[in-house]
């Protein structure tokens, strides 16, 4: 790998794309390097000298990145250029495979029989067909069927890569990057589609792209090498999804490119010290500081052995001790602190939405959570709470406008004969689930079967299941099917949904590594603590060398496999390299001396750095 300044290293990845044939790369950068801002002088400097030919070609330069905020600000860095194509991965494959109705009806119709199959050995094997795993099932093929049926009329299919798609003609978000991925390894026709339309391609984030999308795009690079390049900007150890390559840099060909940009332009330089101590023993790349100031890092260990432990209240007094320490008077402000926890099941207990996640993350859905990544949740904390919202304050321009969008209830208005009379039963309807709302007490499934039970909103088909199978008795053997942890997510109160939605959005007073990925803040506060997560992909004791490794750890880390260590190293990093200023670590633990003298050991803290409570 070669390390440039930031100027040079514009010019160098130009070479890159604009050179005959042109080379592909992949960035090798740190936290705070300055990525994206590096993406966005290459993408001005492309437009300024190869660009304008592209156009007249009919292609595009394609960048594909993480977030629609992130797209809106590339598209702006641009000046709203049309050459250039910006797009979170969703959009960009559904651009490309919304002609294909016939490929994409065959691939569904194999994936549905292939559900149905399953589903019918599993029914075959049931000794109770009337308990509710059953009943989920023979719902689970019966909405199958369904759908199959419905692809026979079916013209041309929907997609909305922002909301949760309910229709039978509408595709799911996980079934675009499956349709998408399938095409671009099985047809060569789709590959030159590509290669063609978008001659360069950019992927920002690159390590969180899907893992099946990255396979065909570099095997479509290596057929088409020198038509097609690709740039790929990220850093393996923010890597946060488990769907995703394991290390860019060594699946890649060879011949590609490999520039570094070891500066850190946002954290000082205690904390860059800190931070290349974490990574060292994962892949030893280390970084130098750029900020002008040393900063402060700080490791208090809190002893969980004490009775009655109030941690909240705890975490109040480190602010006051951490505002000594810095003569920082913003320590003292909890507005002015991001307290980032480096698990999701810990923010749901902190912030009060409790009930409805812990069915949903002790189930397969644990990975969707983070970013409501599937049609339920995403249906959930999209239409249904601006739904509420709207019939809370009683919008009613806004109420409309989403019964027009998101419910068929409208469809046939037209051919109404006394449509006055429909009208005031919608309203009726309206009035009566403002009088449910303003009942605190009502769970999330009491709002939403009165809303499936009057047809305001189209539901997704596993929320529907959810509720129509309430009345059946739960089999003991089936508390891991997402259709149980439905059920009992939406027995939380409607509160707690909200909780949620804010936490996701990044509202929330608290935020783990996923919700904070590329952002930075001046005062930090990471929460570590095993009991509070609860959960197995995570082990801050055996991180931080105070719990040994499992026979099952020692052996994925001598294949190169992912394991909790590697996991929470990450997370451990990404938390502490937000930073700007000022750091506090705070670890709760029942091995206070022993944590700390593995901390001392390591050298991430000098002995007058760590604070036991």
């Amino acid at each position: 790998m070669k390390s440039v300044n930031s100027l040079v290293l514009e010019d160098l990845i130009f070479d890159y794309v604009s050179s005959s044939p042109p080379q592909s790369f992949i960035l090798y950068a740190g936290a705070g390097a300055g990525k994206t801002h590096t993406l966005h002088q290459v993408l001005n400097k492309i437009k300024e000298d190869i660009l304008l030919s592209l156009g007249r070609e009919n292609k595009k330069l394609a960048v594909i990145t993480y977030t629609n905020a992130a797209c809106d600000e590339i598209k702006e860095r641009v000046n709203f250029d049309n050459n250039f194509f910006v797009s979170t991965i969703h959009s960009f494959a559904w651009s490309l495979i919304s002609p294909f109705t016939k490929e994409i009806k065959d691939i569904i119709k194999e994936n549905l029989k292939e559900i149905i199959n399953e589903e019918e050995k599993a029914l075959k094997k049931s000794r109770d067909l009337n308990n509710k795993t059953s009943i989920g099932r023979q719902e689970r093929i019966r909405k199958s069927l369904k759908r199959l049926s419905s692809l026979e009329s079916t013209r041309c299919f929907n997609y909305n890569p922002n909301y949760s798609n309910v229709e039978e003609s509408s595709l799911e978000h996980s079934e675009v990057i499956d349709i998408f991925s399938k095409l671009l390894v099985e047809k060569k026709s789709f590959r030159k589609i590509l290669v063609n339309k978008f001659p360069i391609l950019f992927l920002d984030e690159a390590q969180d792209t899907y893992e099946k999308v990255i396979d065909a795009l570099v095997q479509t690079q290596i057929e088409f090498h020198s038509q097609f390049v690709i740039g790929l900007f990220g850093d393996n150890m923010q890597r946060i999804f488990t769907n995703n390559k394991k290390d860019l840099s060594k699946f890649i060909p060879e011949n590609w490119k490999r520039p570094e940009k070891i500066e850190n332009w946002r954290c000082p330089k205690r904390v860059v010290t800190l931070i290349n101590k974490v990574r060292f023993d994962a892949d030893k790349f280390q970084q130098e500081s750029k900020v002008n100031h040393n900063g402060f890092a700080r490791c208090l260990i809190v002893d969980t052995n004490k009775p009655n432990l109030d941690k909240l209240l705890v975490e109040d007094e480190i602010c006051k001790t951490m505002r000594e320490i810095t003569n920082d008077d913003k320590w003292n402000i909890r507005s002015e602190i991001k307290t980032l926890i480096l698990e999701h099941h810990m923010a749901a207990t902190r912030s009060g939405f409790h009930k409805f996640y812990k069915p949903l993350y002790d189930s397969a859905l644990r990975s969707k959570l983070s970013a409501a990544d599937t049609q339920s949740l995403r249906f959930l904390v999209g239409t249904f709470c601006e739904f509420i919202n709207s019939v809370k304050s009683k919008n009613n321009f806004n109420i409309i406008r989403i019964l027009r969008s998101s419910s068929d209830i409208f469809l046939d208005f037209s051919t109404v004969e006394d449509q006055l009379s429909y009208l005031k039963n919608i309203r009726d309807k309206k009035n009566e689930l403002f009088d449910l709302l303003m009942d605190s007490s009502n769970s999330i499934k009491i709002i939403l079967n009165y809303i499936y039970q009057t047809n305001l909103l189209n539901i997704p088909p596993l929320l529907i299941q959810a509720l129509i199978l309430d009345n059946y008795a739960v089999d003991a053997d089936s508390s891991s099917s997402e259709l149980i942890a439905y059920s009992q997510a939406l027995d939380a109160k409607i509160d707690q949904l909200f909780k949620y939605a804010s936490y996701i959005d990044g509202s929330s007073a608290f935020d783990t590594h996923q919700g904070v990925k590329g952002l930075q803040f001046e005062r930090v506060m990471a929460i570590l603590d095993d009991d509070e997560a609860g959960g197995f992909l995570f082990n801050y004791d055996k991180f931080l060398g105070i719990k040994s490794l499992s026979d099952s750890d020692k052996k994925n880390e001598a294949q190169g496999e992912d394991n909790a260590l590697s996991r929470t190293r990450r997370l451990f990093y990404v938390i502490c390299s937000r930073a700007e200023k000022s750091l506090a670590v705070v670890c709760y633990t029942k091995n206070s001396e022993l944590l700390k003298g593995k901390l001392i050991e390591k050298e991430w803290f000098d002995e007058s750095e760590i604070h036991l409570i």
